[in-house]
């Protein structure tokens, strides 16, 4: 398949692979463009399924997202699918099974030959949905052009979003890898869980003892790399990935428990945190909060603020925050390639 401007999500899940899996893609994304357009969402979606929207349209609908490094990201996956299997379960059958919610998860190998080490990709989409094509697929791109397997994960979202469903999908997808290491080629040591978004909410959360990787007895990661993310629950909050997450009828000890400013402690991971300083969806307050508390405890750190009020650059491609990837690569690399 040769992906140009005029190629739609509808001809990406035409690959073999996804026919049967189309909620890998995430084709359902409607309240993401209403909540970024408002009122010219009808006049642009003309009542279309957004898997009828080409990547023409969509850099018309949603301006701060790098198009280019989208179709990089659809070639990208046509090329791999053609090469080996990319989709893997990592809830059982059974489990499945015994909760419906389940179903529609799933991880996506991007795996560079060797016994790399690994990131686990949370892309954003506000607790409502995964938008792997623009937070997931290009990111794990580069990931592997700079020697790294990546994995992006499909965590229930929307209705299925509440706590603490995305978290078991995120500790159980890691499980998977770190049981199946041999089978992916990967080394499971020093490995990095990078967010975005609410997906950042998702990465943070996990490097909490509290919520995140001591509670489900796995090794902590060396790095958290997070861009733009939700980080509170209080008023200084995305209010929908709040609503998805929390509820709409939200307790005031939930808003505590999953305000990650609130469960820092000296053993929160090193991370490399990036977004822009008038953030217009996730007030840039939230990584500000974050950046405090880690640095109370004395906790390695890198930040990246950018001008403007953009969200959502995923790779950073063509605007001011380009490269960070491979910024926050060499600050990862510190934690275990240099000691």
């Amino acid at each position: 398949m040769n992906v140009t401007m005029k190629t739609k999500m509808a001809d990406i899940l035409e690959l073999q692979e996804f026919r049967n899996c189309e909620y890998m893609l995430n084709p359902f994304m409607g309240d993401i463009f209403k909540e970024a357009l408002g009122d010219r969402y009808g006049e642009l979606s003309n009542g279309r399924s957004y898997t009828d929207y080409s990547l023409e349209e969509m850099e018309a609908f949603i301006p701060s997202w790098t198009i280019p490094s989208i179709k990089e990201g659809w070639e990208y996956l046509v090329e791999k699918s053609e090469e080996k299997r990319l989709i893997y379960d990592y809830w059982s059958e059974d489990a499945k099974k015994a909760d419906s919610s389940k179903e529609k998860t799933g991880l996506m190998a991007f795996v560079v030959p060797g016994c790399r080490k690994f990131v686990m990709i949370c892309p954003g989409g506000g607790y409502t949905n995964v938008c792997s094509i623009s937070e997931g697929f290009p990111i794990a791109k580069q990931f592997n052009e700079l020697g790294y397997s990546a994995f992006v994960l499909q965590y229930r979202t929307n209705e299925a979003a509440g706590y603490p469903n995305p978290m078991d999908d995120l500790a159980e997808a890691l499980k998977y890898v770190f049981s199946n290491a041999d089978k992916f080629d990967v080394d499971v040591n020093d490995y990095a869980v990078a967010g975005f978004s609410a997906g950042g909410h998702l990465a943070a959360s996990f490097g909490t003892e509290s919520l995140g990787y001591k509670k489900y007895d796995l090794p902590k990661p060396a790095t958290l790399i997070l861009g733009y993310p939700v980080i509170t629950m209080t008023d200084l909050t995305h209010g929908g990935s709040r609503d998805k997450l929390l509820g709409v009828d939200f307790r005031e000890k939930d808003v505590q428990a999953y305000s990650i400013e609130k469960q820092v402690t000296e053993c929160y991971p090193e991370t490399f945190i990036w977004y822009c300083e008038a953030d217009a969806l996730v007030p840039a307050e939230n990584s500000e909060m974050l950046v405090e508390q880690i640095e109370k405890y004395g906790i390695e750190y890198e930040r990246e603020v950018y001008e403007g009020d953009a969200h959502g650059w995923g790779t950073g491609d063509g605007t001011p925050a380009a490269g960070w990837i491979a910024r926050a690569v060499r600050f990862w690399e510190q934690h275990w390639k240099y000691n």
